[in-house]
């Protein structure tokens, strides 16, 4: 197997997404800088410095003009891989390909830069969605800065959520039960400077699942796809924008042939990069949820279980062989983001020795990693911390 020669930047906030992609290429041994991105300023160091791995790491506001002007000050004489582990950087990069092109390989679709970009929107992705044939929830877009009247065609209950997520927040998606709730819920994202909110017919699911990984181009046997598939057992919050939680590999085909129409078509239209695609799999169909352009935050999934997706696209990327590289992960396996299952077990009153089982016998944790023992103890002392607050709250209040 062939080793990276490119130096890459890794772009993303701190993280379990960008800690993925961090040990990845630091356990195959790639010259790794690291911009942590934040949109508040901090005195506090972030937890991901604490990783083995990050050797060299600088911090930027989540600001456009202040990405770039660190992106300049980084490059060098040869191409600069960049990796995006956010929405944000992925929208930034594609939207200044023409100018960071020159200096950096970057992710995207091949010969069309911009298109990410255009993708990102929702309402552009649910017509993307409609032309090749993709089943996707009925949508609506709503231009917050006009009056709203009477919206008599949409279907309720609904979900309302930031057009763009590179600008929006998970906590502002909202299950809208009635028209009362939507009403109101569009008050909120105006209140919240929204420009435009997506507005999608809620599907009754029977579960969602998750395709991730990365498009390469082709390998000698014909392979394009890195990545696996995943039905999401729990997630929290449980309603409305919720994180995966706890996740189960699977190999079905009918979900594989959803999954696949939508990678053949990001592939056919030149993207090559990471991907992220969420379902909703119904009794009678199975709905195109979203796509996102970047690192999963389901990525580290995948890594521990050795398909090194972000590490076989630098590669593929800079023209190394990567067919010798595993493919896909087996289903039943399974992956956990620790902190916010032990937050769903707590909320649904279930047991704490079963969440000690099941972390047990997971081997694919957001966080916990006995190779990276530093940023494993700084996120999980950082949570200790936010929990040891929280209950000096509490006790000072009803003290």
């Amino acid at each position: 197997m062939e080793k990276l020669s490119n130096s890459v930047i890794i772009i993303g906030a701190d993280h379990h997404n960008t800690l993925a992609v961090l040990r990845c290429l630091g356990k195959n041994k790639a010259d790794i800088t690291l911009l942590i991105h934040s949109s508040q300023i901090s005195t506090s160091k972030p937890y991901i410095i604490k990783s083995r791995y990050a050797k060299k790491y600088y911090t930027c506001r989540e600001n456009e003009n202040e990405l770039l002007i660190f992106l300049k000050k980084l490059k060098r004489e040869e191409k600069v891989i960049l990796f995006p582990c956010s929405d944000f950087a992925a929208y930034v990069l594609d939207k200044n390909y023409s100018e960071l092109s020159a200096n950096y390989i970057i992710p995207g679709f091949k010969n069309s830069p911009g298109k990410i970009v255009y993708l990102m929107d929702k309402w552009n992705q649910w017509e993307f969605a409609r032309q090749n044939g993709i089943k996707m929830a009925k949508t609506w877009k709503i231009e917050l800065s006009k009056d709203i009247a009477p919206i008599n065609d949409i279907v309720i209950p609904c979900i309302i959520k930031p057009e763009i997520s590179a600008f929006g927040s998970k906590s502002d998606i909202h299950i809208c039960e009635c028209e009362k709730d939507l009403y109101e819920a569009i008050d909120s994202f105006k209140e919240k400077k929204y420009e435009c909110a997506i507005v999608q017919e809620f599907i009754n699911k029977q579960y969602e699942v998750c395709a991730y990984g990365c498009l390469v181009d082709k390998t000698s046997n014909g392979v394009f796809s890195f990545g696996g598939v995943i039905k999401k057992e729990r997630e929290w919050p449980p309603r409305g924008g919720g994180s995966l939680t706890y996740a189960t590999f699977i190999n079905d085909a009918r979900v594989l042939e959803h999954v696949n129409q939508v990678l053949e078509i990001l592939y056919n239209q030149g993207y090559r990069g990471q991907y992220d695609v969420e379902f909703f799999v119904c009794s009678n169909n199975i709905y195109l949820n979203e796509i996102n352009f970047r690192h999963s935050g389901n990525g580290y999934g995948l890594i521990k279980y050795g398909v090194m997706a972000p590490y076989i696209w630098c590669l593929s990327a800079t023209n190394h062989n990567v067919t010798d590289y595993k493919t896909t992960v087996a289903p039943g396996k399974h992956h956990m983001d620790e902190f916010r299952d032990l937050l769903y077990h707590r909320k649904n009153g279930l047991s704490f020795f079963l969440w000690i089982v099941e972390f047990a016998s997971t081997k694919a944790h957001s966080v916990f990693d006995l190779s990276d023992l530093g940023s494993t103890i700084s996120y999980y002392g950082g949570v200790l911390s936010l929990l040891v607050k929280k209950l000096s709250k509490r006790v000072k209040t009803h003290g």
